[in-house]
Order: C-alpha cells, then sequence, then structure tokens
C-alpha cells in the first residue's frame, strides 16, 4: 500500500488589521479594540478609573456611551493595541482638511519606500 505525503505551509504572520473605515462608530472601533487588546476588561476600567460594569456599558454603547475624553483615554490605556482607534478618528472624526493632509503623507511615505525598494531591486540586478 503506498502512502501519499502531504506537506502545509503554514504561516505565522499576523492578522490583517481592519480598516478603521469599516467600522460604523468611535464605540465599535473602540470595543474591538478592547477585545482583541489581550487585556481583561477590569485592568482596562482600572486603569481609565471606570468601573467594569460601566466600561462595559460604553463598550456595547446601549445604556451609557464614550465621551471624547474617554476615548482618547481608552487609548491611551491600550497602547499599541489602540492605534486602530487613532486610524478611526483620523479617517472619520477629524476635518476634511486634515484627512486629506494625512492621505497626502502617507502617499508619499509609500512613494519613498517604493522608490527605496525599487533602487535596492534594481541594484541585486546588476
Amino acid at each position: 500500500m503506498k502512502r501519499e505525503i502531504l506537506q502545509y505551509t503554514i504561516s505565522f504572520e499576523p492578522a490583517r488589521e481592519p480598516d478603521p473605515r469599516e467600522f460604523s462608530s468611535a464605540t465599535e472601533v473602540a470595543h474591538h479594540c478592547v477585545e482583541n487588546s489581550g487585556l481583561q476588561h477590569k485592568d482596562i476600567a482600572f486603569r481609565m478609573k471606570l468601573s467594569t460594569s460601566l466600561l462595559t456599558m460604553k463598550l456595547h454603547g446601549n445604556t451609557a456611551n464614550l465621551t471624547a475624553d474617554e476615548y482618547d483615554r481608552l487609548a491611551d490605556v491600550l497602547g499599541e493595541k489602540g492605534i486602530l482607534m487613532r486610524k478611526y478618528h483620523a479617517a472619520k472624526l477629524l476635518p476634511q482638511e486634515n484627512r486629506e493632509d494625512i492621505l497626502l503623507t502617507r502617499l508619499e511615505e509609500q512613494q519613498k519606500e517604493t522608490a527605496r525598494l525599487l533602487a535596492e531591486l534594481r541594484g541585486r540586478k546588476r
């Protein structure tokens, strides 16, 4: 009996971060960040000087809402895990002129990176 050998490639790259524009509200993106932070709700609530139940109510948005100050404080408490909240703020809540400036800056950075990679690839061919 002949056995067939199967091989699978496993990638350990981090999952793609969702696009901040996919969220319908600041509360929704805050809830997503908290759930994916790896931190316990009680620890986050303690750092924000809120009760765990109040934080939960604010994240679900049905009986209490996050204020702008609490939103900023939550992003600070989450640190790197709260970057998506900052991106949402930049994409959805800033005035149109500021969004355009941010977009232009990102495009310029991408253009520089593309030029650098292109030069590097051309250098390898020689």
